[in-house]
């Protein structure tokens, strides 16, 4: 929308944030808070006239939207996946789409999603026969140019109330008094334009990008990425890979990286495969979060095996709907974040067992606990990828995967071993 033809359209505050945008009317410089997330955005152009008003916890999660125009004020509340507005809770989330009140029980609405996450078709068995009548029950269809600006004229809704909570790559949509954008965790990006409204709390760490840059302009292939990689229980970064070293070697632990994390990162690397699993860690597109359990019992499966790791998977289910049978499929799984979790006393027992057989063939025989801890850690790492995940949600093998990357870097560790007693 060219709302404005100015030599100066847009103004920004000294910590690159936007405070003005003559297209949209926004003539009163837009408030931020400490984490530079908008707390007021005043309006008046293009026929709107009124301020949105936003409140956060502490961390940045939104609990409050309010839209006043002339004297009504228009609330929305958010408690996780459960959303309200003045009149009551208005829906919340399921893996598969969201669940709406309808007066006497509940909506249940089903989302189809392209490759990068985008609610393209939204659709309700409201009659309850097992079937999808494409007339009466296509609630929503979506399509968009490449930075999420819908396509109009086409694609309107088709019955009942527009869904712009989690639309395009799974962020919420405002639309209020022609705001039109989309509200990331710690960004506003304006799909006209292609660009954020704050500059990228990581552009030091990638200089070839631009710091207001969209999914580093690879709309097609790639999602926008935020506060990503290996992580504390706080959710900062223990490790940056940009930072050049005297040697000219790149890579470096930050001040939130504890002992934990510098000596399991040594373990893991002390092999080929395990510096490689190392790279995917702090490279990763989503959080990773270590935890050593130090406590005194050991864990168990339900067979009553030792448990040394675990991983702990956040993730989205892929679907895909039959028109035919108005079934939906599971067809894979999209990881959001990980929890590793080392056991230390079930792994001091299994050196215990181990050392009592001397025949054993297992390929942890004979490793040290840091060695065992380096081939423990690369397995557990193929469990925090999607890949792993869909395997385990389709009820496919995904252990023998992660066996062989633990494995191969026993195997390595035990050569480099024979290397130096020879």
């Amino acid at each position: 929308n060219d709302g404005a033809n100015l030599t100066t359209e847009y103004t920004y505050d000294a910590n690159g944030n936007m405070l003005t945008d003559a297209n949209k009317g926004i003539s009163s410089n837009i408030q931020y808070n400490h984490l530079n997330l908008p707390t007021s955005v005043s309006i008046n152009g293009n026929g709107n006239s009124g301020t949105i008003s936003y409140i956060y916890d502490a961390t940045g999660v939104k609990l409050e939207k309010k839209v006043t125009e002339g004297i009504s004020n228009t609330y929305t509340y958010y408690a996780g996946n459960y959303i309200y507005d003045n009149n009551g809770l208005k829906f919340f989330s399921h893996p598969e789409g969201y669940i709406e009140p309808d007066g006497t029980g509940f909506n249940y609405v089903y989302q189809y999603k392209d490759h990068l996450g985008n609610i393209r078709l939204a659709y309700s068995d409201s009659d309850h026969n097992g079937t999808i009548n494409a007339s009466t029950e296509i609630i929503e269809e979506n399509n968009y140019y490449p930075f999420g600006l819908k396509h109009k004229g086409y694609n309107n809704v088709v019955n009942g109330a527009s869904y712009k909570y989690k639309t395009y790559q799974g962020q919420e949509f405002h639309d209020e008094l022609g705001l039109n954008i989309h509200e990331w965790k710690y960004r506003i990006s304006d799909p006209s334009i292609g660009r954020f409204w704050q500059i990228d709390p990581l552009a030091e760490d990638y200089v070839y990008n631009g710091t207001y840059n969209f999914a580093e302009n690879r709309v097609i292939d790639g999602n926008e990425l935020e506060g990503l990689e290996w992580v504390d229980a706080k959710g900062n970064k223990v490790y940056d890979p940009s930072v050049v070293n005297e040697d000219g070697t790149r890579g470096a632990y930050t001040e939130h990286a504890g002992n934990s994390h510098r000596n399991l990162g040594r373990f893991l690397s002390q092999t080929k495969t395990g510096k490689s699993q190392f790279s995917k860690l702090v490279n990763s597109e989503k959080p990773i979060q270590t935890i050593m359990n130090n406590g005194k019992d050991v864990v168990l499966d339900s067979d009553g095996a030792l448990v040394l790791g675990k991983t702990t998977n956040t993730f989205d289910e892929k679907t895909e709907y039959d028109f035919g049978t108005g079934k939906s499929t599971v067809t894979g799984a999209d990881v959001k974040s990980s929890i590793i979790t080392f056991n230390m006393a079930s792994i001091d027992e299994a050196i215990e067992l181990l050392k009592s057989d001397t025949n054993s063939e297992h390929a942890y025989f004979g490793l040290s606990v840091s060695e065992m801890l380096g081939a423990i850690f690369g397995h557990e790492l193929v469990h925090t990828t999607s890949e792993n995940q869909t395997l385990k949600v389709l009820g496919e093998d995904h252990e023998t995967p992660a066996y062989e990357v633990g494995d191969q870097i026993a195997k390595e560790v035990k050569e480099e071993n024979k290397k130096d007693d020879d």
